[in-house]
């Protein structure tokens, strides 16, 4: 029947295409990757969505509770948090951690922590020193 021809011609075209693109090394999705490989893939990027959304709600905790916040724009620090905990994140994935491990975790939040901190305490001396020194030449 025709049907099955046309069903024929598509599986050589598609396993053609396949073949093409397994020597290219861009085919991943249907042409050799197991469902094992797209399952590690999506836990990975699940994770990142976690890890950015925490890093997010640590930054804000951290504004929060920061002397001198009114200093620093309301974004700054949940920004900085949130950049942080994702580099932390790419490079604990980077270096081979396993996205099951805890380490990963350990290593994006102390990052998401520790860098809003360390802005929220050197940023507002030095918004004043700039704002002293802007009045200054003004009000000459």
């Amino acid at each position: 029947s025709s049907s099955s021809a046309a069903s024929d011609v598509y599986k050589r075209q598609r396993s053609h295409l396949c073949r093409c693109f397994e020597t290219l090394g861009l085919c991943r999705t249907r042409c050799g990757e197991s469902p094992k490989g797209r399952l590690r893939a999506l836990i990975v990027a699940i994770n990142l969505v976690l890890v950015i959304t925490v890093a997010g709600l640590l930054g804000l905790a951290i504004r929060a509770f920061m002397p001198h916040r009114e200093k620093l724009g309301i974004v700054v620090l949940p920004a900085l948090a949130v950049i942080a905990g994702s580099l932390g994140w790419a490079f604990a994935m980077w270096v081979g951690i396993s996205p099951d491990s805890l380490w990963g975790w350990v290593i994006a939040m102390g990052l998401a922590a520790g860098v809003p901190v360390a802005a929220g305490i050197l940023l507002p001396p030095r918004r004043d020193a700039a704002d002293a020194a802007l009045w200054e030449s003004l009000t000459r």
